[in-house]
């Protein structure tokens, strides 16, 4: 099987310096079953795999035309992170503002794992520079990380930042957010439900007057 994955790998790796040259290698990589491409993105984690080659597979899965194998560029770029932070954090964007919102759920947990794996020091300047990026899919993936169980020193700021958020989907996850670490500091997170208790949308209003009924 892995010999199997391997010469898949080198195929996939083919295709992308034939892309790279302007060559048909997003057609080569189009040949490929949506099968097959489970077994390559789990190549990602094989060890002996060298990294460019590891970047090349999950850059080739990005940009295919089939939002399952976005999925799984997402699912597999996360693990990547310490030895490759710039490019890992570059797919992730890239996919955070998929058009398929399945691959953007997928970002988002992605880009949970990158600030899991990311030190103190890193996982501050990343969610304070995505919590007011431009992008709306940045956004939406940092209020949904911060609902993780991360150490972080400004969880409270980045959630309030995210509540005012214009767009909706960034103030559902931001309401989930704050809900998550409601009991660590009340009063703080209680002027976010206050806060998104009037919000436009019901699904933020019911998670917010939930949270100040507590």
């Amino acid at each position: 099987m892995k010999s199997f994955k391997r010469s898949v790998v080198q195929h996939l790796t083919a295709a992308s310096l034939s892309l790279g040259a302007g060559g048909a290698g997003a057609m080569t990589l189009a040949e490929l079953p949506t099968e097959v491409l489970g077994e390559v993105a789990d190549a990602v984690e094989d060890p002996e795999l060298p990294l460019d080659d590891k970047l090349r597979v999950v850059r080739l899965l990005a940009a295919d035309e089939r939002p399952a194998a976005r999925v799984l560029a997402a699912d597999s770029v996360g693990a990547l992170y310490g030895k490759a932070p710039a490019q890992t954090l570059d797919v992730v964007a890239r996919l955070a503002g998929d058009e398929a919102p399945e691959v953007r759920a997928a970002a988002a947990v992605a880009f949970g794992e990158v600030l899991h794996r990311a030190t103190p020091a890193e996982r501050v300047e990343l969610v304070c520079e995505w919590t007011i990026a431009e992008e709306v899919g940045r956004r939406v993936a940092v209020a949904h990380a911060l609902a993780l169980p991360l150490p972080l020193l400004v969880t409270d700021l980045a959630i309030r930042q995210l509540a005012t958020d214009p767009s909706v989907e960034v103030r559902r996850h931001a309401a989930l957010a704050a809900e998550r670490h409601y009991a660590e500091r009340r009063s703080d997170y209680r002027e976010v439900a206050e806060l998104l208790a009037s919000d436009e949308d019901r699904f933020v209003r019911r998670v917010a007057r939930s949270l100040l009924e507590r």
